[in-house]
């Protein structure tokens, strides 16, 4: 069973215990691949994305049901936010000093040969992404729970204060 896989038996065992109807509880994978192409948030949806690049997962992340740029579009520009993929990856090239040892050795060095304008791109061809896709008409705390477990599971390595 894969990470993913768990992640959505641990969601649906945790949507059961809180008594949340199966229909609403039920998520829909979305394994975009590598290379990748973003996709719109279906109206009536809200998830969370995860990036993978080769074995480590590197970001995850909620999107509501009235978020479809960041669920689209922020992660690949890095002047968007502070905390996207894109700029994650340009400190992690660029300014920190921190030593990631679950990621590619050369990576580090691979990063600073790309054009901050074409880190986008350069997710895109080497990162998979993978969606969750719930109901809209679970509440928040069900797609925040959604997350949390996603975040549990993966071990992503560009969550919280990683710099």
């Amino acid at each position: 069973m894969g990470t993913i896989d768990l992640v959505v038996r641990a969601f649906q065992e945790w949507a059961n215990e809180a008594g949340i109807d199966d229909s609403l509880s039920r998520v829909q994978v979305e394994d975009l691949g590598v290379p990748h192409r973003p996709t719109a948030l279906p109206a009536g949806r809200q998830g969370v994305y995860t990036f993978q690049l080769q074995s480590v997962w590197l970001k995850a992340g909620k999107a509501g049901p009235k978020s479809g740029a960041r669920w689209q579009s922020q992660h690949y520009k890095a002047t968007r936010s502070m905390s996207n993929l894109s700029w994650s990856l340009l400190e992690y090239a660029h300014r920190s000093t921190v030593d990631i040892p679950v990621l590619p050795p050369t990576l580090r060095e691979q990063l600073r040969t790309v054009d901050p304008d074409q880190m986008g791109d350069w997710i895109k061809r080497h990162a998979r992404r993978v969606n969750l896709l719930v109901s809209a008409s679970l509440d928040g705390v069900a797609l925040t729970q959604l997350e949390y477990i996603a975040h549990v599971q993966l071990r992503a390595v560009f969550e919280g204060r990683w710099n």
